[in-house]
């Protein structure tokens, strides 16, 4: 029927033994080729019972059916199916840590890193701006009138905000930028800085608020949004560690809230 030698016991899953191959299966041309004459398989089955594959022995003369044999046989199946189980057990275990890893650095709105992974990324990103010898790019934001979105339209396109708010900040991103969710409406940008002057700091502010302000269309709300307060800041990292970082664009951000108009957020529905 065309069946290989080591098909053979997927179909039937039993034990096989046969020392007349050439007789039992003229078809089979590898074993015509190698010269097998002694056969010997049996099934490798999982802890569940179900087929793994099969274990197999030949030989080019003619062998008869020893217990001993058949027995080793059936040992090596065994372990290896155990074998394999523990493989498959050690797998699973690994990706469901590495899931559950990955779901404690995330924030689960937005898919954005979480404050959790924001500390842990921003010491990553104070250590190469020491090694580079560059300064690092602070700046934390603060979405204006966000309670007021909730309770007017709900939290379901409260919640949609905050994921497309997430979504501008991202578009633009650089290979070493980190932005996230600290939680609530606060988000976070921080990369290196590449130029050392205070234009350059208030471009990066227009560019966050330009970012953020703007149209949205939470469902069927169309929403004109005037903008975030931010805090922008550059800081050395010889002299500033992350916490202290945070701390001070965290302030510049209240600074910033407090110079700000009362400009409320225009729903066009």
């Amino acid at each position: 029927t065309g069946k290989t030698l080591t098909r053979w016991p997927v179909f039937v899953d039993h034990f096989i033994f046969s020392n007349d191959v050439p007789e039992r299966w003229p078809e089979c041309e590898a074993a015509k080729a190698l010269g097998i004459t002694t056969y010997m398989s049996i099934p490798v089955h999982l802890a569940d019972g179900s087929l793994y594959g099969t274990l197999c022995a030949t030989s080019t003369a003619k062998k008869p059916l020893s217990e001993r044999g058949e027995q080793m046989l059936k040992l090596f199946a065994g372990l290896i199916g155990q074998y394999i189980q523990k493989e498959s057990l050690v797998n699973q275990l690994r990706e469901a840590n590495a899931a559950l890893i990955a779901h404690s650095y995330t924030d689960a709105l937005t898919g954005l890193p979480n404050r959790r992974a924001i500390f842990e990324d921003l010491t990553t990103l104070f250590s190469l701006a020491r090694h580079l010898k560059r300064n690092a790019i602070i700046a934390f934001i603060d979405l204006d009138d966000f309670k007021l979105i909730n309770d007017r339209y709900g939290h379901e396109a409260g919640d949609q905000f905050l994921i497309e708010v997430g979504k501008r900040l991202t578009a633009e991103k650089q290979q070493d930028d980190i932005i996230g969710r600290l939680g609530g409406d606060e988000f976070l940008v921080a990369s290196l800085s590449h130029v050392d002057n205070e234009e350059h700091m208030n471009q990066l502010k227009a560019r966050f608020s330009a970012r953020i302000a703007g149209e949205y269309w939470l469902g069927n709300i169309n929403l004109i949004y005037p903008g975030a307060s931010l805090g922008v800041i550059e800081v050395d990292p010889d002299v500033t560690d992350p916490d202290s970082a945070l701390r001070a664009a965290d302030v510049a951000m209240y600074q910033d809230k407090k110079g700000k108009s009362k400009t409320r957020f225009l729903a066009m529905d």
